[in-house]
């Protein structure tokens, strides 16, 4: 939640080949895409718990400057 909104910050993705994440942007498109190929579909869901927990701040914070730029 940001200003009262909820946006879609990240996902974590097991399509096409592999498993990967998707940043997102406050249009919702994706700014950037990181592949993990060293993970299969089921420790990509461990990992990606364990990383929104760990980043989720620094996630966040990301997206709030990129969102606060698309205003000016």
């Amino acid at each position: 939640m940001i200003d009262g909104i909820e946006y879609e910050v990240l996902r974590f993705d097991g399509a096409h080949t592999m498993p990967h994440i998707d940043i997102l942007g406050p249009d919702g498109e994706k700014k950037q895409k990181v592949f993990l190929p060293h993970l299969d579909n089921n420790t990509a869901a461990d990992y990606a718990k364990k990383d929104i927990k760990q980043n989720y701040q620094q996630y966040r914070e990301r997206f709030i400057q990129w969102k606060n730029k698309e205003r000016k």
